[in-house]
């Protein structure tokens, strides 16, 4: 692992703190989380965009593969992310 640095404001560190102490977790554990989780989400959401771009550009005009891609990739990433 690398280190890393951020800078926060009081507000959020006194947040993050409070949260550290009620889960009785590190702060560096719980931002590492969340850092993980936000890029996962993201790639998420950007693959399904993608995806869906692509059902539409080759989808009848019905669009009835587009919904049927768009929920599927849905249940795939779900069945297959860690979350």
């Amino acid at each position: 692992m690398k280190n890393m640095h951020i800078t926060l404001s009081e507000d959020w560190l006194g947040r993050l703190d409070e949260l550290s102490h009620r889960l009785e977790r590190s702060r560096t554990t719980l931002v590492r989380e969340a850092v993980v989780e936000y890029v996962l989400k993201r790639e998420r959401e950007m693959i399904e965009d993608e995806m869906g771009r692509y059902a539409e550009e080759m989808g009848p005009a019905s669009n009835e593969l587009t919904r049927w891609t768009e929920a599927e990739v849905h249940r795939m990433l779900h069945e297959h992310t860690e979350w």
